[in-house]
């Protein structure tokens, strides 16, 4: 859906609502992180994950298996049924996936690609360059697929507001928003990373050219490629009509690898 929409939810409940983010960060699972959110990327196996579960209130996600938690686990704090928003777009027909009691942002039927239903496509790239490729999207917008390009972010933030007007769940009290501001667990990323004994060695030995303006490991890597990686970025774009994602790979190296506290 893009990292920047995300990010525009979370800010619009900021001091309201405190978000979570949670996610897998290997085989190929990319989680840019979030700012003003208690960062739990890559540290929650599946037990732990339920147990996250257990004691959210509520769950934004895309089609993932937090929905499917989000209406198996029990509730902590209750109702019965969890709030959860799923941004779903028109990958997956409604009635395989969606569940009642959640609010399901789809896009069936509103394009011709998904028109009588899912679409099934799993890329926007395809799986081999230069090849046909029958699991790629066919309607890409600003680099992701149509379908998930038209929900904005007044829809979710829209869908998120329904469950606290109709009084299923409550927004922080003041004091409660105060409390978490000055424990310091907001805008932190609560990984165990930091502790450069623990990553391999060839990246231990990465880290020795660290500068201070460094994030992490991410930014050795778009430094030492320097002006040939600027060159491959754009030569990329200028072929494909979009961007390499190395930004994003920058970051997510940034993240994984960290060397410092992000800010909130």
């Amino acid at each position: 859906w893009g990292t920047e929409r995300w990010q525009a939810v979370v800010d619009h409940f900021r001091g309201r609502v405190i978000f979570m983010q949670a996610g897998e960060m290997k085989r190929g699972h990319v989680h840019e992180p979030l700012r003003g959110v208690i960062d739990l990327r890559g540290e929650t196996d599946l037990r732990q994950m339920v147990r996250l579960m257990y004691f959210a209130q509520g769950v934004l996600t895309p089609i993932t298996a937090a929905m499917h938690l989000a209406a198996a686990v029990p509730s902590r704090w209750g109702p019965e049924r969890r709030p959860c928003v799923v941004v779903a777009g028109g990958r997956e027909p409604i009635q395989w996936v969606s569940y009642p009691e959640q609010q399901f942002i789809h896009t069936v039927g509103a394009l011709r690609c998904c028109q009588r239903g899912g679409c099934w496509k799993a890329r926007v790239e395809p799986k081999e360059p230069g090849k046909p490729d029958s699991g790629q999207c066919v309607d890409i917008a600003d680099g992701r697929p149509r379908c998930m390009a038209m929900i904005a972010p007044a829809e979710v933030i829209a869908r998120i507001e329904r469950y606290f007007e109709g009084g299923v769940v409550d927004y922080l009290t003041a004091d409660q928003a105060l409390i978490l501001r000055d424990s310091g667990a907001v805008g932190t990323v609560l990984r165990g990373k930091f502790d450069r004994a623990a990553w391999p060695l060839p990246l231990r030995l990465l880290a020795m050219d660290a500068r201070p303006e460094d994030r992490g490991l991410g930014d050795i890597f778009a430094r030492h490629f320097g002006a040939a990686g600027e060159t491959f970025k754009a030569k990329f774009k200028e072929l494909t009509g979009h961007d390499c994602g190395c930004d994003a790979r920058q970051d997510s190296l940034n993240s994984r690898y960290p060397f410092k506290f992000s800010a909130p």
